[in-house]
């Protein structure tokens, strides 16, 4: 399966509040909805009170590609098929 560009992204704004573990937790400035974000995901200089982007993006090709798949393994459950 080859990655395209999504079609759609999304963004929102945060600040890293804190270090718990092995997760940031990240504020969301518009809603001040808390995040819990990898810390392995992160930049190694990436501190506390630092500004991040989160990006959401769809890709309605994958989203198709799985339904196929879930439709297959459904009809093969629904008619008794094994491999």
């Amino acid at each position: 399966m080859d990655y395209k560009e999504p079609e759609k992204q999304f963004s929102l704004v945060g600040v890293i509040d804190r270090f718990d573990g092995d997760l940031a937790v990240v504020i969301i400035k518009e809603t001040q909805q808390i995040i819990h974000w990898p810390v392995s995901k992160l930049a190694q200089d990436i501190n506390i009170g630092d500004l991040v982007w989160l990006h959401l993006a769809c890709d309605k090709d994958l989203t198709q590609e799985r339904e196929k798949i879930a439709r297959k393994i459904l009809e093969e459950v629904i008619n008794g098929k094994e491999d």
